[in-house]
């Protein structure tokens, strides 16, 4: 090891401020980074599975109320 002066911190120490700060902020990256990941896989399946239908109306399946008020 090379020498130091009394009381001064190694380089690459879990006490050493700087690499706690930069492990963090790349730590806030990788997070963020997945969260946006994760995101856009999700709008794009939600639109995908959305966007089978092609604008038309539901279909009436014969289970909906009549409409004239005369039929039964």
């Amino acid at each position: 090891r090379a020498p130091r002066v009394h009381g001064q911190r190694r380089a690459g120490s879990a006490r050493n401020p700087a690499v706690a700060g930069a492990l963090r902020r790349r730590r806030l990256k990788v997070a963020v980074v997945t969260v946006a990941a994760l995101v856009a896989v999700g709008v794009g399946g939600w639109l995908v599975a959305g966007g089978d239908d092609d604008g038309d109306p539901p279909r009436d399946g014969g289970h909906s109320a009549s409409q004239d008020p005369g039929t039964p």
